[in-house]
């Protein structure tokens, strides 16, 4: 969103003929000065609109510099912005009662702007993490600590803190792809476990054959019959996975509240549970 604001001595009038893209009609004033002209010729350049001419308002909240003598009152602060963000601005005025020492007046313009949470394109994937879940195995981890503290043994220390953090990172990055690899699968499919990965990668190439086969017109009855049996062991080490996986969660949690561990606990229950609740059924002890 782009700003142009400021003492710019311009006085636009409330003639918007020609400048309809530029100003509304709000302006104080009818007389047209030099740089108020230049200053709608180059808004209009570049697609900005003057703020202070598209509210209705009282003349003294229009009004933004008094004369020495006191009886002049012109327009000639202006708040100007980019016109896609037009129905973000909600208002601009000026403010006579603001103490500023000057005898300009406080201008103001409120504005609502509704941010996303992180910039991402339609189309943008998100690269997978780390496949951390195997740290819980001693010879993984064994080996993971090994690797980092070889690679650390062999890091050449950078003159700067930003080339150093960037070697620092490096090596935990280099570390984790060799030693763990990345996480395979969505969120949803965290409970699959390498082996039936490993299956299911089996399924798609029998799959791949299958069409390949058919392609050119050969008997697919053999390599139809190896898909059907692999399937069968895909959907087999699903649903083990899953209960497995259950499972775990449910000591995990009842481990938590032996303890008293209500953060973990809120935690596992909604990991369980996904959308369906924002507020898990739980109760400690001694509720009611």
């Amino acid at each position: 969103m782009k700003i142009v604001m400021g003492d710019l001595n311009a006085k636009i009038g409330g003639d918007n003929e020609g400048y309809e893209d530029v100003m509304g009609r709000q302006a104080l004033g009818e007389i047209i000065n030099n740089n108020g002209e230049r200053l709608r010729s180059w808004c209009s350049t570049n697609s900005l609109k003057i703020g202070g001419s598209l509210f209705k308002h009282k003349n003294i909240h229009k009004g933004t510099w008094r004369s020495p003598d006191g009886t002049t009152v012109n327009q000639i602060d202006h708040i100007c912005f980019s016109s896609r963000w037009t129905s973000s601005v909600q208002d601009v005025r000026s403010y006579r009662g603001a103490d500023v020492a000057s005898d300009h007046y406080l201008v103001m313009a409120r504005i609502k702007v509704k941010l996303k949470a992180r910039s991402v394109t339609k189309n943008a994937t998100k690269q997978p993490g780390f496949n951390v879940i195997q740290l819980k195995d001693e010879e993984v981890h064994t080996r993971y600590n090994v690797e980092l503290q070889n690679r650390f043994e062999a890091l050449e220390w950078a003159t700067n803190i930003a080339d150093e953090w960037e070697n620092i990172k490096q090596v935990f990055n280099k570390t984790a792809e060799t030693v763990i690899g990345k996480r395979r699968g969505t969120k949803k499919e965290r409970w699959i476990t390498e082996r039936t990965w490993k299956s299911i990668d089996e399924r798609r190439t029998l799959k791949g054959k299958k069409e390949q086969i058919a392609g050119i017109g050969g008997d697919i009855a053999k390599i139809t019959e190896e898909y059907r049996e692999k399937d069968k062991e895909v959907k087999k080490n699903c649903k083990k996975d899953k209960q497995q996986w259950i499972n775990q969660k449910a000591n995990e949690a009842e481990e938590a509240a032996e303890v008293g561990n209500t953060k973990v606990l809120y935690q596992i229950v909604k990991e369980l549970a996904g959308n369906n609740t924002s507020r898990p059924p739980i109760k400690q002890q001694g509720e009611h």
